[in-house]
């Protein structure tokens, strides 16, 4: 007989082919070899991998989806807004970048070579004061006020104060005479501190109001030379008017009469603090794309309170002598 499984001959009473050694049976019946089918009218079931056959029998390609199309289509739309929208917005800043440099900054080829801290223009206010324009970084400008700070930590240096045996020889409580020393103690630092910011320091080191008051009437300073001081701080940072002085002194803490005193000392110069801020509309600005023209240095003038006089001075330095100079 032959094995049900591979075909081949083997004896008729073997229960196991000897070829491919699967069981077999006596009784059983060669398969019947497979017939054709006919291919049906219905669509094949979607395991067929390339074709479908549908009622003709004609191969239909499976259809493809649109994702991919649609995904391109936004892509490309998205790339061609980037070329319409950003490059345009580059190309004009890069146009008004170039002409800041080259307008606003008329003496930039004049200061390139320049040190930090050199006088590049010296110019003289109204009643023959000197002021000195030097650079400050590169392309930048800015008057010259350091003379301001060496000022104001020589006053601070030679500020007459009592002394810390003498504050312990005073009449007032223990604590008073702690909160006075700490106020020598702030007031002798190297690094000046405004009376407003001496009382926040004291009162977060625990004293009371009584006793910041006791230490302030009897440490020996002049809190009227004490706004001088810091008005001379201020003024060495550069580009405050009188007026904005005055109300910044007040902002401290000092009184009506001890800001005005401090306003009021004729050795601070606001014609060189109004170059100063001008300076500062016209070259450094346009450091950083933002220029002021003429026009808008003057507005910028007027709102700071600079006087008519300091105003006028200060464009006619900065706008029109030293560009004609150099």
């Amino acid at each position: 007989m032959k094995c049900i499984h591979c075909n081949n001959e083997i004896d008729n009473d073997s229960k196991f082919c000897v070829f491919c050694g699967k069981e077999v049976t006596p009784s059983a019946e060669p398969p019947k070899e497979a017939q054709p089918t006919t291919v049906p009218s219905t669509v094949i079931p979607p395991q067929t991998p390339v074709a479908t056959y549908v009622n003709n029998g004609q191969p239909v390609q499976p259809k493809k989806s649109n994702t991919g199309l649609i995904v391109g289509i936004i892509l490309g739309v998205v790339a061609l807004l980037a070329v319409i929208i950003i490059v345009p917005i580059v190309l004009v800043f890069s146009k008004v970048a170039s002409e800041i440099k080259n307008i606003d900054n008329p003496i930039e080829d004049y200061i390139e070579d320049k040190d930090e801290g050199k006088v590049v223009y010296t110019t003289k206010d109204p009643s023959g004061r000197e002021i000195k324009i030097v650079k400050d970084s590169v392309y930048t400008l800015k008057v010259d006020t350091s003379y301001l700070y060496d000022k104001a930590h020589e006053l601070q240096e030679d500020a007459k104060m009592i002394t810390r045996d003498e504050a312990d020889k005073l009449s007032g409580t223990e604590k008073e005479k702690e909160a006075t020393k700490e106020m020598l103690k702030i007031l002798k630092g190297y690094m000046f501190e405004t009376e407003k910011e001496i009382e926040e320091d004291l009162t977060e080191a625990g004293f009371t109001k009584e006793e910041i008051k006791f230490a302030r009437e009897h440490v020996g300073v002049d809190w009227k030379e004490q706004a001088y001081i810091e008005a001379l701080y201020y003024l060495a940072s550069g580009g405050m008017s009188k007026d904005g002085l005055y109300d910044q002194l007040l902002y401290e803490g000092y009184s009506e009469e001890y800001a005005k005193y401090a306003v009021s000392k004729e050795d601070i110069n606001y014609y060189e603090q109004a170059v100063h801020d001008a300076l500062f509309s016209r070259y450094t600005s346009a450091k950083y794309g933002d220029a002021d023209t003429k026009e808008d240095a003057e507005r910028s003038l007027k709102l700071d309170g600079y006087t008519e006089d300091e105003i006028k001075f200060a464009i006619k330095t900065v706008y029109d002598e030293m560009e004609e100079k150099y």
